[in-house]
């Protein structure tokens, strides 16, 4: 069936319709793209280096679900490089704010300074988990970099915590390496990297 002009009322969407032409505004196939998935069982770090981190894409994000920690009272960080692994920026800006999820008066805000994100507060070593999402923006840029980061998971108390916060990774070189790592002990769990590209 050859349709010169389509109107809502005549196109029969059961039909098959041979299509020649371009369609635009859709976005490209890779313009978002799962990259890799790591699942870990007592891994000491979760590292995604120049492999899977490349200038194909302006931004990335991580999934990180079912995650659990070794110790109890555990803080999780990112750390963030330029030379594959080689170093890692040793001066980043960190501030979260974070609440319990239990009620009562439990909240509040942390900042400071130090060599990653502070991604969490201290975590439970128990079997409920942990998940977090991180944006990572202008990866390739010559300026400093900026991280994103919201997280939901058991407290060492006990009780359920959210944590939301950023940080400033004060270095110009463009990213190609990511790890995140406990303050000790191992980590498991499922975690995934997108690229995203604008």
């Amino acid at each position: 069936m050859a349709l010169s002009k389509i109107q809502a009322e005549s196109m029969n969407l059961a039909d098959t319709y041979a299509f020649t032409g371009t369609v635009s505004g859709a976005g490209e196939a890779n313009d978002y793209k799962l990259i890799t998935t790591t699942e870990a069982t007592n891994a000491s770090t979760i590292v995604f280096d120049n492999t899977v981190v490349t200038s194909d894409y302006d931004d990335y994000y991580i999934s990180m679900g079912s995650v659990l920690v070794s110790n109890n009272g555990t803080d999780v960080h990112l750390r963030l490089s330029s030379d594959n692994g080689s170093s890692t920026f040793s001066t980043v800006k960190t501030g979260k704010v974070y609440r319990n999820l239990y009620g009562g008066s439990s909240f509040g805000h942390e900042q400071g300074s130090y060599g990653y994100t502070f991604l969490s507060g201290a975590l439970s070593d128990g079997t409920t988990g942990w998940c977090c999402s991180i944006w990572l923006y202008d990866v390739n840029s010559s300026r400093y970099k900026f991280v994103q980061f919201l997280n939901t998971g058991k407290h060492t108390g006990g009780e359920g915590y959210s944590w939301f916060g950023g940080s400033e990774f004060q270095d110009t070189g463009a990213i190609n390496y990511m790890r995140i790592q406990p303050g000790g002990g191992t980590i498991s769990g499922k975690f995934s990297l997108y690229g995203i590209k604008r």
